[in-house]
């Protein structure tokens, strides 16, 4: 018997997945801390952005991001930025964020998933001033 068997299957999932995105966080940031500058590999710092939100760390999250968009301004990184302002109830700046995501000329893989986003983001502000 194995020492977490008695969490159960649920547990055993839960505690899995806890150490695989920690362990991808620590992927992440080495693999950033390799480049000599976020204007090298702009991916490595969006991968490293990306894994900070997964773990919860928001704030970190934030501030990787606007670094990022500060340096290589691409639709998909501004598309993160406005995830994450968005979880953190950041209503007004995800919105920006994410319209700028969306006004870029040439479409981008996240385009549908940004435009709901902005759907999202409406709602929760027309539920935050009472409409």
């Amino acid at each position: 018997v194995g020492e977490h068997a008695q969490l159960g299957i649920e547990g055993q999932v839960q505690l899995l997945a806890e150490s695989v995105k920690a362990r991808c966080l620590e992927l992440a940031r080495r693999g950033k801390d390799q480049m000599p500058s976020i204007a090298d590999a702009p991916d490595a710092q969006d991968t490293y952005a990306w894994a900070l939100y997964q773990n919860g760390k928001l704030v970190e999250a934030e501030q990787a991001l606007r670094d990022l968009v500060r340096t290589v301004d691409e639709p998909t990184y501004r598309y993160h930025l406005a995830r994450v302002l968005f979880d953190m109830k950041k209503l007004d700046e995800a919105l920006v964020e994410v319209r700028r995501a969306r006004d870029f000329t040439r479409p981008f893989a996240d385009d549908l998933a940004a435009h709901e986003l902005e759907i999202e983001i409406k709602e929760a502000r027309r539920k935050a001033v009472g409409e």
